[in-house]
């Protein structure tokens, strides 16, 4: 059925750009998915264990609900006979604190407490499990570069090492689910596209000019091209020149008409279509495509062909990328295309994957360059407004070995290189669809969420961004030649939970379109994404919390490859149960440009290396851990979040259990907060005092283990979440921001705060600046004060937010323990919210 609006906080905009063509401005048909009316029916002895209940068949609906019960099989969800569903419906915020004026905010701060020695031999009755810290260090203290036998953990814990642990939560929790709904399905085919295109040409569907108000159409394709810079090479001042190039789209002036189809041979045209019989010939249609015509890898040596051909020694790189998926919101969201991987590519779920920073940027850049932002900016990238062009990025490397390359994603507006930067002067990869993609959502983008418009046209953007991939892919395998390709898709999961039920039929597709292509015979398919959800109710949780930490990563190797190399497959395998970042991704990907790195000896050699490097003991011990380890290298179990480059407060190995408000040790870890917070704040006469209200949630953790068991046996982790008296409710899920706000305007006039330890810092401008404030001006009614604070190094800076005036927390001494957790606007302020901290 057709439904007017999503929910309140979820609704779509179907507000066009007034530049937009006639055709492009009809509202985006929203449909709510209803299932198939089938009772959720069991097939006994099926996935799920129960002996005394029956495991829900896949994509069942039960008759007595309102919308869909999905169950994946796999996930061992049962239901026994006669029980009736939950029904999936979006939650509210009318809780009750909110009912009482308060306002909630995802905040974090991280508490350690002190405790005696004799303190450490207390009953641990809050942090026990299947086994101790001390005994899983002295099961597995690495592993043997001979045979490395790497056992499930226990059901209880997704990751049971030494070195980490972390729970195993269920996708379908009584936790998330009141949040969990099925997405209406976004109709942007109405009318269907008047053109379409395939590998060469052009297609006019003539027939269908009578949806566009038309008796006949004429049509024509305009060449354009994106604006090539100067050589930066020549002139490096050009790197800082200020101008954000990808976004100056040329047109040639000729338009060259077209009847049926016609052959393009360039790579992006535009393509307009007029009513000849109008009196000022009215432009139906417009639209633009993209080509993928033949084009010798830049930066390969003169004679090089030979080794840019498919052969057995290395193979071409396939990175499928889908911003803010959790793992298991992936299991919730995207059945079929996680089906598609498992069953019929035998994909390598990863497990213990772990993003290491808070957005986008700064966990693609290491998956992009081996270097966190802070080494790239010494490196290469000196400031916002300096151009990406001279820095390391892996597709130089692979250019060099005779690849194609190419980088696409959608949402142009806020892509990886051009959100609050200036992208490259030239063209960085082979390929780039960034015209296209650009141009598209700048003049025919509809159907937005908060960030991201779904439609181009009458076409899905990921479907033009898949268009364009299938082409490259295509292209590739016809001229059988090795490619490196990124393709990201961000429109439909960047801005909510749900999102990624109508992406997911849309993966599923392009990914059995590429195995059809057979290009999978001789590539390593990678599908990622780069970090969980960061928006909504969701974040509220623990489960959200954790969730937002491990992003979901599959790996593809072809059959061949798994038989020959048996024991870099079998290290790869056990990997999937170990703590794993994009620094060891990027390590793999190059070791596929030479797969004898991949033999038997190459690989029990470098398990060894890496094996004796966490053995060393004390602090040059420590030094010399690799941060980056292959994922056919056999990883430590002893490896720790520090080991990996993972800064504490995105480190999901929190061994955090639940513990109760009223604890002494938590009533003490509330009070010390708002006792710290008050020391600060005094330094300035004109700000407000607080004082505890209540303690909401608590979670305790053991004590923190990083190998070397003395050096943090005396500390404690607390995460509290509780409420301010007065002034507004904290949410502390992670380590060390608060954000203070008045609720109520006549009740607490406006006050100006000034800046503890030092005067207001410029604004930052890059796609790193953590500490930056995304929020509607709506919701800015008063000042807000943010208060950065970290104990453990003593930095404090406090900063004054206003709509007029936004500033930044200066998080440059904060950048490994202090990060912003971001509120997705609701409905009443979506148009006016067009910024995001990607």
């Amino acid at each position: 059925m057709n439904v007017g609006t999503l929910p309140p906080h979820h609704a779509v905009s179907t507000n066009s750009p007034k530049s937009v063509s006639r055709h492009s401005s009809a509202p985006v048909t929203l449909t709510r998915r209803i299932g198939n009316s089938e009772p959720c029916s069991a097939s006994p002895g099926s996935s799920g264990g129960a002996t005394s209940s029956t495991s829900c068949s896949a994509a069942a609906c039960c008759t007595d609900c309102t919308s869909c019960c999905r169950r994946d099989c796999s996930s061992a969800e049962t239901v026994r006979p006669g029980r009736k569903c939950t029904p999936r419906m979006p939650s509210t915020d009318d809780d009750n604190e909110q009912a009482a004026g308060f306002t909630e905010f995802p905040v974090a701060l991280l508490y350690r407490s002190q405790f005696a020695a004799s303190d450490l031999h207390r009953p641990a009755t809050a942090t026990a499990g299947p086994t101790t810290a001390s005994t899983r260090s002295s099961r597995s203290s690495g592993p043997s570069s001979k045979s490395s036998t790497c056992p499930p953990p226990p059901a209880a814990w997704l990751l049971d090492t030494a070195g980490c642990r972390v729970p195993a939560h269920q996708p379908f929790s009584r936790e998330v689910m009141p949040m969990v709904y099925d997405f209406p399905t976004i109709t942007c085919a109405d009318p269907p596209p008047l053109v379409r295109s395939n590998d060469t040409h052009l297609l006019l569907a003539a027939g269908l000019a009578a949806k566009y108000n038309a008796s006949s159409v004429a049509c024509c394709f305009t060449a354009m091209w994106r604006v090539r810079g100067p050589r930066w090479q020549d002139d490096r001042g050009v790197l800082d020149d200020g101008v954000a190039y990808g976004n100056d789209i040329r047109f040639a002036d000729d338009c060259v008409p077209f009847n049926d189809s016609i052959a393009v041979p360039h790579e992006f045209v535009r393509v307009t279509c007029t009513d000849p019989a109008s009196p000022e010939r009215r432009e139906v249609y417009l639209d633009y495509f993209g080509f993928v015509p033949v084009r010798r890898p830049r930066g390969a040596s003169a004679g090089a062909s030979a080794r840019e051909h498919v052969s057995e020694d290395a193979l071409s790189v396939l990175v499928v990328g889908m911003d803010s998926l959790s793992r298991l919101n992936m299991i919730r969201k995207m059945p079929k295309t996680r089906a598609f991987l498992e069953r019929r590519l035998a994909a390598s779920s990863m497990l213990g994957y772990n993003k290491v920073e808070d957005n986008t940027f700064p966990n693609l850049v290491p998956l992009l360059s081996g270097l966190s932002v802070p080494e790239l900016k010494k490196a290469c990238w000196t400031n916002s407004t300096t151009h990406f062009d001279a820095c390391p990025w892996i597709w130089k490397s692979f250019n060099a070995k005779g690849y194609v390359s190419m980088f696409a994603e959608d949402t142009a507006w806020m892509g990886l290189f051009h959100y609050l930067s200036r992208g490259f002067v030239n063209q960085p990869t082979d390929y780039d669809p960034r015209p296209l993609l650009y141009i598209g959502e700048k003049h025919l983008a509809r159907g937005g969420g908060n960030n991201a418009q779904y439609c181009i046209g009458q076409r899905h953007q990921i479907e033009v961004l898949f268009d364009y991939g299938l082409k490259f892919v295509r292209g590739m395998a016809t001229q059988r030649r090795k490619f490196f390709s990124v393709i990201w898709g961000t429109s439909l999961s960047h801005d909510l939970l749900n999102q990624p039920d109508e992406a997911d039929a849309m993966y599923e597709r392009f990914l059995a379109d590429i195995h059809d292509t057979g290009v999978l015979n001789s590539t390593a398919l990678v599908f990622l994404s780069d970090h969980g959800l960061r928006f909504g109710n969701v974040l509220k949780t623990y489960q959200g919390h954790l969730e937002n930490m491990l992003p979901t990563m599959y790996v593809v190797l072809p059959d061949w490859v798994r038989r020959r190399y048996k024991q870099a497959v079998k290290h790869l395998q056990c990997n999937r149960h170990r703590l794993l970042t994009v620094y060891d991704l990027h390590r793999t990907l190059g070791h596929m440009t030479d797969l004898s790195t991949l033999e038997d000896e190459r690989v029990l050699a470098d398990s060894d290396r890496v094996r004796r490097a966490f053995s060393s003991k004390g602090p040059q011990g420590k030094r010399r851990r690799p941060r980056a380890i292959g994922l056919t290298t056999a990883i430590p179990s002893t490896r720790t979040c520090q080991d990996a480059g993972i800064p504490t407060n995105f480190c999901a190995c929190q061994h955090l259990t639940k513990a109760q408000p009223f604890e002494v040790d938590v009533q003490f870890a509330a009070a010390f907060v708002v006792r710290e917070m008050n020391a600060l704040l005094s330094r300035s006469p004109q700000c407000w005092n607080a004082s505890l209200d209540a303690v909401l949630d608590a979670r305790r953790g053991a004590p923190l283990r990083t190998g070397d068991l003395a050096e943090d046996a005396d500390e404690r982790e607390y995460q509290v979440r509780h409420r301010l008296q007065g002034l507004l409710q904290l949410v502390m899920h992670a380590p060390f921001e608060v954000v203070l706000v008045a609720p109520d305007a006549a009740a607490h006039p406006a006050r100006e705060c000034p800046a503890v330890g030092g005067g207001p810092r410029p604004r930052q401008d890059g796609p790193h600046a953590a500490g930056r404030l995304h929020r509607p001006p709506q919701r800015l009614r008063q000042h807000e004060l943010v208060v950065s604070l970290s104990l453990k190094f003593a930095v404090i800076a406090a900063y004054f937010i206003s709509p007029s005036a936004p500033r930044c927390v200066d998080t440059a001494s904060l950048r490994t323990l202090c990060h912003c957790i971001e509120e997705a606007p609701t409905t009443a302020n979506a148009n006016s919210y067009n910024s995001s901290n990607k």
